[in-house]
């Protein structure tokens, strides 16, 4: 009799829930999939009423596809970042990396929220959000689909679940109680989490890591120091979400950054916790090119689900439903109707080149047979028109580069063969800001020295640095009147720490061999990345390993020093065999092969044209550009005064 009366009640409550939601197809849709734990959520969203109602609703009918993987997956992540903290390098051991790789977490079971989520953590996760939105006073005009979005969430994606709201706000929110001022809120926190030595390491691909592991272990890759700070702020009533971009038109790696809703302009306000604080007066300076940005939402996006029925064929991370395209919030909105070859299919996507290959960022619109448009991009990034092909069965380029401009503007790159200029190609990647800082920092004022003795004093001055290095190989011409037993090179510390990457010591430049200079000094073992051979291996030179010392075995006076600092090895390099090619409509055409003499290789290029300087001989780090008056310009170099003119 109690059974009968029991199921009695459910089949009620099921009625009643069901009845609740006839007009919301997505809770409907996720209570179906909500397996043996269904009578519980609906038990859980009949006890909500008001506000707590809503968020409950969202946050169920927002839940498919939400889960984590087996909790081992989680403890092997941490035992590797773990050591991270207390190891001088901020490397996982090739072992480490080896069992991760071995483990393939993507093959292992996941655990879906909507069959296992307590209601008991749902409720305790709605209340505290609700609370942060009533009481501080930064959200009191927050509107509720903002509040859903940027305070309510539990998870960020594929991590494990925790009880993180507590333990972030005894650790980042102390004194926020007498704040007023959400970007003064933001900044104190921002503060706190930068304060926190942070290590980053991306040798892994891995899911999400949870929040606790996250605030315990200040290691990992720019996606778990988002994450973080989205914990930390969100724990504090701070409204926040992260944006980034799924290909760089720089290096074709992704990247995401926060950004901090501001309840006083109503727009959102980029920031990192390291160098770039929010701020409401000033942009966020930010050298990387974007092309597409994309915020991460907890809301499933049936504009998104329409686009993606559209297009089948899109590579899974254009497939993520819970991504809104805010590009036009970054470089406001433009609209472009570009022309592509006839009748070779009807799956448009946006592509931006990559080294391993054009790839696609976002969906076309085929508007008629030879058109295709595309909305909101950011301006000056060469682009491509791609398609899917059946009968390649893949997604390939259908049309010319082209390019926005400022004013919204169309330029598309189509190569004249007949206007050939003969320029001289020194780079295959562009000169990244980090770049330039290896190079400059600690130069001004570094010196070489000779000596009889290793001691503190009686070093002469043989050279002295006056101006910053230009690419990554740089020669001196250090003062010879008479050979020293001993030569050391010690950094300027008035513009930073010197990382030098390699250094070989002449007698004079019509001398090639090298002098026999083997290092004497053992400060440091990783002082022989100076003379390994390896250009990408290098030294940090700091106040306690502040200079190198070198044994002249050979007994010869030292005339010429070449030297390197930290670099990305995409110079050209004389003795490397390099093809260039130019775009022309769908096809890559090869302008010729040339083994370098120099440091330089030189080419006739046609002018309008889109090229791609590729490296024979080693590397795979390569980057298409353009030419204008003899200069090479990658995406990160062209803007409206890099390319006047060209219009």
């Amino acid at each position: 009799m109690n059974g009968y009366i029991f199921r009695s009640l459910l089949a009620i409550v099921a009625v009643s829930i069901i009845c609740s939601c006839k007009k919301d197809d997505k809770l409907e849709n996720a209570l179906l999939l909500s397996g043996e734990n269904r009578m519980k959520l609906e038990c859980f969203l009949l006890s909500l009423e008001g506000d707590e109602l809503l968020a409950g609703k969202f946050l169920v009918g927002n839940m498919p596809g939400l889960g984590s993987y087996e909790k081992r997956t989680y403890e092997l992540m941490d035992s590797l970042l773990n050591p991270l903290g207390c190891q001088e390098s901020w490397e996982i051991y090739p072992d480490g990396r080896r069992c991760w790789v071995e483990y393939d977490y993507v093959a292992r079971k996941k655990a879906y929220d909507l069959e296992s989520v307590s209601a008991d953590y749902l409720m305790d996760n709605i209340t505290r959000a609700i609370d942060d939105w009533r009481m501080r006073p930064w959200n009191k005009s927050m509107s509720k689909s903002d509040f859903m979005e940027l305070l309510l969430p539990y998870r960020v994606d594929d991590e494990m679940m925790t009880d993180w709201r507590d333990a972030y706000k005894a650790h980042f929110g102390g004194s926020l109680d007498e704040v007023s001022d959400v970007v003064d809120a933001a900044c104190i926190v921002a503060e706190r989490l930068g304060a926190e030595e942070y290590r980053f390491n991306d040798d892994i691909s891995k899911p999400h890591r949870d929040a606790l592991s996250l605030l315990n272990i200040r290691a990992g890759n720019c996606v778990d120091d988002c994450d973080r700070t989205l914990y930390a702020m969100r724990a504090c009533g701070i409204p926040v979400a992260i944006d980034g971009f799924l290909v760089s038109p720089d290096n074709g790696g992704s990247h995401r950054w926060n950004v901090l809703y501001d309840n006083l302009t109503e727009r959102f306000i980029p920031f990192d916790v390291g160098s770039r604080k929010p701020d409401r007066k000033a942009d966020y300076p930010d050298y990387r090119k974007k092309g597409k940005v994309y915020r991460y939402m907890y809301g499933i996006s049936d504009g998104r689900k329409r686009a993606i029925e559209h297009h089948i064929h899109a590579p899974a991370y254009l497939k993520n439903l819970r991504m809104k395209d805010v590009t036009s919030e970054y470089f406001g909105h433009n609209r472009v109707d570009m022309d592509v070859l006839d009748d070779v299919g009807n799956e448009f996507y946006l592509g931006i080149f990559t080294p391993s290959g054009i790839e696609a960022v976002d969906f076309g619109k085929k508007m008629w047979s030879g058109k295709v448009r595309y909305e909101d991009l950011e301006p000056y990034v060469i682009y491509f028109p791609l398609v899917y092909s059946a009968d390649k069965r893949d997604i390939v380029p259908c049309g010319d580069a082209f390019m926005v401009l400022e004013d919204g503007e169309i330029f598309v790159f189509k190569p004249d063969f007949a206007a050939n200029e003969t320029v001289k190609l020194t780079r295959k990647m562009p000169v990244r800001p980090q770049l330039v800082e290896w190079m400059t920092a600690g130069v001004v004022g570094m010196k070489i020295e000779g000596g009889d003795m290793i001691s503190e004093e009686g070093w002469t001055t043989l050279y002295e640095f006056q101006s910053h290095l230009e690419d990554n190989f740089h020669i001196v011409y250090p003062e010879a009147s008479r050979v020293y037993k001993y030569y050391k090179i010690s950094p300027s510390y008035d513009s930073g720490v010197f990382q030098l990457a390699e250094i070989k010591f002449f007698s004079d430049e019509q001398c090639p061999d090298v002098i026999n200079m083997p290092i004497c000094s053992s400060i440091d073992e990783a002082e022989s990345r100076v003379t390994d051979g390896d250009i990408l291996s290098y030294y940090i030179f700091s106040s306690e390993r502040n200079r190198i010392i070198f044994k002249n075995e050979d007994n010869k006076p030292v005339g010429m020093v070449a030297l390197s600092a930290r670099n990305d090895d995409n110079y050209v390099w004389p003795g490397q065999e390099y093809e260039l090619l130019c775009y022309d409509c769908v096809v890559w055409k090869s302008l010729g092969v040339k083994t370098a003499q120099g440091h330089s290789v030189e080419f006739a290029v046609p002018k309008n044209a889109v090229l791609w300087l590729r490296n024979l001989t080693k590397g795979r780090e390569e980057q298409v550009f353009v030419c204008v008056d003899g200069r090479q310009l990658f995406n990160m170099d062209l803007s409206a005064e890099s390319f006047c003119g060209q219009k």
